[in-house]
């Protein structure tokens, strides 16, 4: 199998929660405050043989970025985190990498504390993304989120007064019952604070979770499509009179704080992913790519076909406000001009004013993003008539 990684991010999958979220879909295991070492062990030990593995093979000399995701990574307590920021140094140290790029990790505001910051800063970590989602009790309860805003405010206070990196906030948009004064405290709040980006995503209701089931047996109200758009607007104009400009569907940054890491997965750069359910894409030299995961005791791999990868540059690059132009994604095995493929939906999108041209480059407008779905869908309609018969 013929790889062609020229550069590379590493990504770490820590599948424990203190608590699952009525609402997470993800593969994670709640310890309640008592992780399991034996599992703990497990994941690391799996973690450390993966990346031992693959760094060499991939002949990796430099990472780009490195990002610490789960799960919540900051749940499993001091000194098993300590271990698995070892087990990483160790790693880029044995492997001889060259690594001063983002290093980012996830973490909720029960676990920010001084001891937390001091090993994070002892181990080179720079960023933190802070898993806040509301501070209104109501809206947390509403989602069977645990916490509080009593912590999320301390949280923020020790961040400000103690972290010297930088630190990004999650927040939800679309709580049933949710207000738009919510949505202008937790930016203001923000601004306060000193965060640097904001990821606003739009609560969605996943078949199988426990929100799912509530909702169902009446416990819980539905939210409604226009309650969805309203507050989700609400929050994005809130963000952009506050300072934080949109530069992707969910994410918003003051100026040279976006996240590097989550970029490359919208230019379709190669990634590593290590521990239970990370997933990992890495270009093949012919525009293909391989993509493997390890999850829940499967291992799982996959050839992207050339459309598959033309259809995900598609759905990663129109996510960005500022667009995709066809050297984004020319390495993934296309004919010439690609976007022809493609020419009705976008002469269509176009004329309604939804899409933009600008040299070179095209993207949605704001309103475009709005319809991003129903846009990326019109796509494939129209693949399916215009791809070429003699590519896979």
């Amino acid at each position: 199998m013929n790889l062609s990684v020229n550069d590379l991010s590493l990504y770490i999958h820590v599948p424990f929660c203190f608590d699952k979220c009525d609402y997470c879909d993800f593969f994670s295991i709640p310890h309640h405050g008592r992780p399991d070492n034996r599992l703990l062990e497990r994941e690391f030990r799996l973690i450390e043989a993966m990346g031992s593995r693959w760094l060499r093979r991939l002949q990796c000399r430099s990472l780009e970025t490195i990002y610490i995701g789960g799960g919540t990574p900051s749940s499993i307590g001091l000194d098993r985190l300590e271990r698995l920021l070892s087990i990483i140094a160790n790693l880029i140290k044995k492997e001889g990498i060259a690594f001063e790029g983002e290093y980012t990790m996830e973490a909720n505001p029960r676990d920010i504390s001084d001891d937390l910051i001091e090993l994070l800063e002892s181990y080179k970590i720079n960023r933190l993304s802070l898993g806040l989602q509301s501070l209104n009790d109501r809206d947390l309860r509403a989602i069977g989120r645990s916490g509080s805003r009593a912590q999320s405010l301390n949280a923020l206070s020790v961040l400000s007064s103690r972290w010297k990196g930088r630190f990004s906030l999650d927040i939800i948009a679309g709580i049933p019952g949710q207000k738009s004064e919510s949505i202008d405290e937790i930016v203001e709040t923000a601004v306060e604070s000193g965060a640097d980006h904001l990821s606003i995503y739009q609560l969605t209701i996943e078949e199988g979770t426990p929100l799912a089931r509530k909702i169902a047996q009446g416990l819980r109200r539905a939210p409604q499509d226009e309650d969805y758009l309203r507050l989700f607007k609400h929050a994005v104009e809130t963000a952009e009179k506050t300072g934080f400009k949109r530069y992707e569907v969910s994410a918003f940054a003051r100026k040279g704080c976006e996240s590097k890491h989550n970029l490359r997965y919208w230019y379709l750069r190669p990634y590593l992913g290590l521990g239970s359910g990370a997933v990992s894409t890495l270009p093949l030299a012919d525009g293909r790519a391989l993509r493997f995961c390890t999850g829940k005791g499967r291992y799982m791999k996959e050839i992207l076909s050339h459309r598959q990868r033309f259809t995900e540059a598609l759905m990663t690059g129109f996510r960005l406000v500022a667009g995709v132009d066809e050297s984004m994604i020319s390495g993934t095995g296309i004919p010439d001009h690609p976007f022809r493929l493609i020419r009705k939906t976008i002469t269509d999108y176009r004329k309604r004013g939804l899409l933009f041209m600008k040299n070179g480059r095209m993207g949605l407008t704001h309103q475009g993003l709005d319809l991003l779905d129903r846009f990326l869908l019109d796509c494939l309609v129209e693949l399916d008539i215009t791809w070429p018969e003699n590519r896979s």
